[in-house]
């Protein structure tokens, strides 16, 4: 995804988030300034990649393979699946 991509998608969780909680410190203070912090850190996080870059034995696409996309926690949905929900009746 390139950046735009991402900004457009932070835009719409920033929408939507506005639209639900209707609280525009919030959204400015969750969303806005963390974009406005990501801008001033990147000439420290450019700095620190060539600084890193001798050490590194694999690129960013090779170190993706590690990306695993299932479920964290499938085994507690196939029990939900297998036994049900219990609800107590109290």
């Amino acid at each position: 995804m390139s950046v735009r991509q991402l900004l457009a998608l932070f835009d719409l969780a920033t929408t939507g988030s506005l639209n639900l909680l209707r609280r525009w410190s919030f959204v400015k203070r969750a969303y806005l300034e963390a974009v406005g912090d990501c801008w001033r850190l990147r000439g420290h996080v450019l700095a620190e990649r060539r600084r890193l870059r001798p050490f590194r034995r694999r690129d960013d696409a090779q170190m993706l393979r590690f990306l695993c996309w299932r479920l964290s926690r499938w085994y507690e949905l196939q029990l939900l699946w297998r036994f049900g929900v219990k609800v107590s009746k109290s």
